[in-house]
């Protein structure tokens, strides 16, 4: 009797065989039109060098099956940029095996202000008071600004101050809508004065601008004397010297941008909140040319619907665009229960500084948004205005 064997076919060992291996590294969302200048990477496992290779944003490699570490740095340039940006990158990922190609992608993360010490708005003040008559008192509102670097100084020369044109209690059904993971779209640009290292602020200290530089007591005794105040936001140009006085002897914010058709800087902050405010550091050669050029203002339409009524394209404010790259710090302020719609990437700012839950009421007067300090007396900065900020009654005020 002869007997014949039966053989099971052969597979091919997915821990031994090399599968074909690319992985795509993608620029950050908050860059404006990033230009990938290099990238480099290599590939390890174990704390073993394997072999790769790079072209433009993609890296190529023959792997066996199993756990691997990425390692990259990219640099981009940014435009109104004149500096590169560098993004270091590390991040694990697995190689299954077997036959065919197998793509990962990688997101690239860029936080604007990467190092988290430096400038940031530590207290916003702008609910403004009332009078022994009950009444509004509005010219008293104004914005603490602080150096979180324990050893270096810090030069307010050439930053600028910015207001969001959009609120986050104001849903418009923007056409186009609004690119918030690239750009801040702002309705007022006020640019600090000097040379470059006339304005330092030294390691804790912090700076006040305020809408009037006065001793708004002689006019409400439960207001605030902001006759030291550092810097004014509304020029003398354009103030009302009754609505809103103006102080020759402090220094005045050089007005840039606003929407206003006539060109009129004279503002007060929304006393509900709404808006955001930000620093940030232009990467502009020349203000007037980034201004002026249209590719750098959002025109935009809407549709207002009342009742029967149904008016289509309604020309919206004209923003200017700001990267967010250029974003040092950024706060979005609202209301609690009336959230309607992101005016900001969530890098920049994922929640919302806020005094009061709803419209109008009248427990916001007095009160201030306020940075939190943790134990080791450092200012709370996670990107998240409703976690780094908190209500208390504003630090100025008698």
């Amino acid at each position: 009797m002869s007997f014949t064997a039966c053989q099971k076919p052969q597979q091919e060992d997915l821990h031994d065989s090399l599968q074909e291996v690319k992985i795509v590294v993608h620029a950050p969302s908050t860059l404006s039109q990033p230009t990938l200048l290099a990238l480099e990477a290599s590939i390890a496992k174990d704390e073993k060098g394997m072999e790769c290779s790079v072209a433009g944003n993609e890296v190529s490699a023959r792997l066996a099956r199993g756990q691997y570490t990425l390692t990259a740095k990219a640099t981009y340039k940014v435009e109104g940029n004149p500096n590169p940006i560098v993004i270091p990158h590390s991040s694990t990922f697995e190689v299954l095996g077997g036959k065919g190609l197998a793509q990962h992608d990688i997101h690239l993360v860029y936080t604007p202000q990467d190092d988290k010490k430096g400038l940031l708005f530590c207290e916003i003040f702008f609910t403004g008071t009332l009078n022994s008559d009950k009444k509004q008192y509005n010219d008293d509102k104004y914005i603490i600004i602080a150096n979180s670097s324990l050893t270096t100084p810090q030069y307010l020369d050439g930053l600028v101050f910015v207001r969001s044109g959009h609120m986050s209690d104001l849903k418009y059904n923007a056409k186009p809508k609004p690119d918030i993971e690239n750009t801040l779209l702002v309705d007022l640009a006020l640019q600090f004065p000097g040379q470059g290292t006339d304005h330092p602020v030294r390691p804790g200290e912090r700076i006040v601008i305020c809408q009037s530089a006065i001793n708004h007591k002689t006019a409400n005794p439960n207001s605030a004397d902001l006759s030291t105040a550092d810097f004014e936001w509304v020029d003398s140009k354009s103030a009302s010297p009754h609505d809103m006085p103006n102080n020759p002897a402090v220094p005045d914010l050089l007005p840039l941008y606003t929407d206003d058709s006539e060109g009129d800087f004279g503002w007060s902050m929304n006393n509900n909140g709404g808006h955001g405010y930000g620093l940030i550091r232009p990467g502009w050669t020349d203000a007037a040319s980034y201004i002026n050029n249209p590719a750098n203002i959002q025109r935009w339409t809407f549709d207002v619907v009342s009742g029967p009524n149904h008016l289509p394209n309604v020309p919206g404010d004209p923003y200017l665009k700001i990267p967010n790259g250029w974003i040092v710090d950024f706060v979005t302020t609202g209301l609690r229960n009336d959230k309607e719609w992101e005016i900001v990437s969530p890098l920049v700012d994922a929640g919302m500084a806020c005094v009061a839950d709803n419209h109008n009421s009248d427990s916001r007067y007095f009160l201030a948004v306020k940075r939190k300090v943790n134990g080791k007396g450092e200012w709370a900065d996670t990107n998240n205005s409703s976690d780094d900020f908190e209500a208390v009654k504003a630090t100025l005020l008698p």
